[in-house]
């Protein structure tokens, strides 16, 4: 028999568990559904506040961006508005340093080297002491640098304030007050000479120096070696100042001036090459700078001369010598090189003027210009007037007299 009461219990249990099942089902289902909502509110918040950091970050990058386009266009129109007084600064250092190089500097080197020319000549000529050529050097270097000499084992300031040294000073002086620039200069070496390329008129300077000047803004640093030259014509012949002491009028000082005859020697031009004591070149006198130091060496290329001229000496001064500057006081021009003879020169036999006038006494006729002149058969031959001269005078080697009517 069949027991109902046992299966309707049976289903009720399966019903009520079924409905247990189904009900944890749910109650898990809806955890899930509460626990995904609550992740996606705490995504979309994390997502909301990312963008609010991104814009404020974004923000935020404007706002420098702005101050640092805005802090570099002031920096930038001030850089614009001070560039052209920086450009007109540094140019007009940069014009200054060009002009030391030069302007400056030459003209500060003529000025500095003729003073010490004629302060040199005029100390030798009052102490009749020489420089030898190894002693010039040095002694004219230190001269025209500093201006001073040596007199009796002291130096002494003879240049004042017309040495190179002083200029400089006074230069950097000047650009300090005038420029505010700083400037300092460091001379090296100076020398001066004649060679082929100064010719005989003209004296070259060879000068080194080291200069730095300081324009704020920018600096110069520089060695240079400046070259130049300077003529002697207007200078003192240093030969006669030396030589004729008290013999030369006290208004004649020889003062150097080139012919203008251009090697076209007619006795006319010699006359007044000779009335003028003008200067031509020949290779076989000394140049300026011997004569400077009382030296009578032939200088190839830069060797000048000039006629003596017994009218403009206070006392009579008649011997056998040709009378060309250099070779009157010395007595070289005699030899192998000039000949053993010398001449007067006569153009009346021609209708021409006389030369030399070889009367007892001299006078001031014009016909007696040149009191007993004289020449050398090399000079004879180098002015074109052989066809003049006659024989005065021959030295005898052997006995080392000069023999001859008209000697003395």
């Amino acid at each position: 028999m069949i027991n109902n009461n046992d299966d309707k219990n049976k289903y009720d249990v399966n019903n009520m568990n079924k409905k247990n099942t189904d009900n944890k089902n749910n109650n898990i289902r809806n955890d899930l559904t509460r626990k995904s909502k609550i992740i996606t509110r705490i995504q979309n918040v994390r997502l909301i506040n990312n963008k609010k950091a991104m814009f404020f970050t974004l923000i935020s990058v404007l706002i420098i961006g702005l101050l640092v386009l805005t802090f570099s266009a002031k920096i930038d129109l001030k850089i614009k508005g001070h560039l052209p007084v920086l450009e007109r600064r540094i140019t007009a250092v940069n014009t200054f340093v060009h002009d030391i190089e030069n302007t400056y500097l030459e003209r500060m080197l003529r000025i500095s080297t003729l003073s010490a020319f004629n302060a040199l000549r005029a100390n030798q000529k009052a102490s009749e002491k020489y420089l030898t050529r190894d002693e010039f050097g040095p002694v004219f270097a230190e001269l025209a640098l500093n201006g001073t000499f040596e007199v009796d084992g002291k130096k002494e300031s003879i240049l004042g304030k017309r040495n190179l040294n002083s200029m400089l000073n006074e230069l950097a002086s000047i650009s300090k007050d005038e420029l505010h620039v700083k400037a300092v200069f460091e001379p090296v070496s100076l020398n001066v000479f004649q060679n082929n390329e100064t010719g005989p008129w003209n004296v070259g300077i060879n000068f080194t120096i080291n200069y730095f000047v300081d324009g704020d803004l920018a600096t110069w640093n520089k060695s240079s070696n400046i070259i130049t030259q300077f003529s002697i014509i207007g200078l003192e012949d240093p030969v006669y100042s030396y030589n004729a002491k008290q013999d030369l009028q006290s208004n004649n000082k020889n003062i150097i001036t080139a012919d203008g005859f251009k090697e076209n020697w007619t006795i006319e031009n010699f006359r007044l090459f000779v009335r003028n004591q003008t200067y031509r070149y020949d290779s076989k006198a000394p140049s300026y700078l011997l004569r400077l130091i009382n030296d009578i060496s032939a200088s190839p290329c830069c060797g000048i001369e000039s006629m003596i001229n017994l009218n403009n000496m206070k006392t009579e001064d008649n011997k056998n010598a040709t009378f060309v500057d250099y070779c009157y006081w010395s007595g070289i021009c005699i030899g192998e090189d000039y000949g053993n003879y010398i001449w007067t020169i006569e153009g009346d036999k021609f209708s021409k003027p006389n030369i030399t006038y070889y009367g007892e006494e001299r006078d001031t006729l014009p016909e007696h210009e040149f009191y007993r002149f004289k020449l050398d058969t090399y000079h004879i031959g180098r002015y074109n007037l052989t066809e003049y001269s006659a024989k005065l005078c021959k030295y005898d080697f052997g006995t080392k007299l000069w023999n001859g009517t008209g000697c003395v």
